[in-house]
């Protein structure tokens, strides 16, 4: 936990998490970025900066693995699970007015998450 904080004091770390997640170099590195990202996400403080302030966004990369990313990866069998709990941590506040929880994340997630999960 302690780890995490100190990463993200450095407001760069998330987005080069999202950028080497958006062009892996090997494909074995996405499921480790999407957990680290999604252990930052873990901490409520740490919501806002990381669904506003990464660059690349966030949100629209999430989107995307969610859609693309067979059920049955068989390369990658957690993938889907681990983006599906990556963008439950973003959605931690959804409803709080004014938070990027509701702002950014829900609109964005939500639908995909109900048709994903079969909701």
């Amino acid at each position: 936990e302690k780890v995490v904080l100190y990463l993200c004091r450095h407001q760069s770390f998330p987005s080069s998490l999202v950028q080497t997640l958006q062009n892996p170099i090997a494909q074995d590195q996405v499921l480790p970025l999407i957990q680290a990202l999604g252990n930052i996400a873990c901490h409520a403080s740490l919501v806002p900066a990381l669904l506003t302030q990464t660059n690349p966004p966030l949100i629209p990369l999430l989107r995307q693995i969610l859609t693309q990313t067979p059920s049955r990866d068989k390369n990658n069998p957690r993938l889907l699970t681990q983006a599906a709990w990556l963008a439950g941590c973003c959605l931690v506040d959804a409803g709080t007015e004014g938070h990027p929880s509701t702002t950014v994340a829900a609109l964005a997630l939500i639908p995909l998450l109900m048709e994903r999960l079969g909701g």
